[in-house]
Parts: structure tokens; sequence; C-alpha cells
């Protein structure tokens, strides 16, 4: 298998999280756009930060496919976006489902999530037990994100929310 957009290199499993990530910034451009927001890729060096939009937020877009799960990083980084956009990439156009969250809220949550769930296994793979990672095929997951399903509104109309 060949290499992923920006992986170099190495396993198809490391170019393929590439590929989902750069397809999970390209949705979010697209979505964007559609709603009359213009929006584009901060320069690679912006630790923390994906997209910039006209509108004022910055956003953090992290993705996945299937049932696979979004890696938020390590517990007590977050990056310097205002908002995160959790992306789940469909396997046809149409099947996107998109989650806006402020970068304080989701991590508050995920972080707390993390920390309880550790805290009663012992088991934990080196590194493992301080990567914060969530699925959407959890139902606590689940209900804590369906009210940022597809709340665009904290970019199109960021006053509003501040």
């Amino acid at each position: 298998m060949g290499r992923g957009v920006r992986g170099g290199e190495g396993s198809a499993v490391k170019g393929r999280t590439s590929e989902t990530g750069e397809t999970g910034e390209l949705l979010v451009l697209a979505e964007l756009y559609r709603r009359g927001v213009l929006a584009g890729q901060a320069a690679r060096g912006a630790r923390g930060i994906d997209l910039l939009t006209s509108t004022g937020p910055t956003l953090q877009v992290k993705a996945k496919r299937g049932r696979g799960r979004w890696v938020l990083g390590q517990e007590g980084r977050r990056p310097t976006a205002d908002l995160v956009v959790l992306v789940s990439v469909g396997k046809q156009y149409g099947d996107d489902q998109f989650f806006v969250v402020q970068v304080g809220v989701l991590y508050d949550w995920a972080e707390q999530r993390h920390r309880d769930y550790w805290a009663t296994r012992g088991d934990a793979v080196t590194g493992e037990r301080t990567l914060v990672q969530i699925r959407d095929d959890d139902p606590p997951v689940r209900e804590f994100l369906e009210e940022y399903r597809d709340a665009w509104k904290l970019v199109t109309e960021p006053a509003a929310h501040a």
C-alpha cells in the first residue's frame, strides 16, 4: 500500500490515518463553504489549529472512519483552537457526520471520562493510559455528542454563542 497524504514511508495504518485526517479537514471546509463561511487550512506549524474561519473561530478537526475512534491527544494537552469538529467520515456522499463542540466543553468531559475509566483498570498498554480517545458507538458518548451534531452556528454565528 502507498503512502498517506502527509505520511512518510510507514505502515499502511499511518497512511490511512493521515488520509482520514485530510479528508476530515476537506469535508469541514466544504460544509463551511455551503454555509457561507470562508475558511482555509492553517499553516502546518500552527499547533492545535487546523482551520481558520472568516467568522473568527479557529477549528481543530478530528476525523475517524467507520467504527474507529477520535483520538483527542494526551491527557492535559488541549488544542489552542476555539472549537473542535469531530468528523465521522462516511462510506459515501451524505453519510458524513459532524459534531461541533467548544474545546473546553469537549476536553473537560472527555478527560473526566478518561480518568474515571482508568481508575478502574490496571491493565494499561504503554502510553494508552494518557491517550484520551472516544468512540461514538459507546452510548454515553453518543448521548453527549447529540447536542453538538451539526452545531455549525458555533462557527456561523460565533457572537451569539460566546
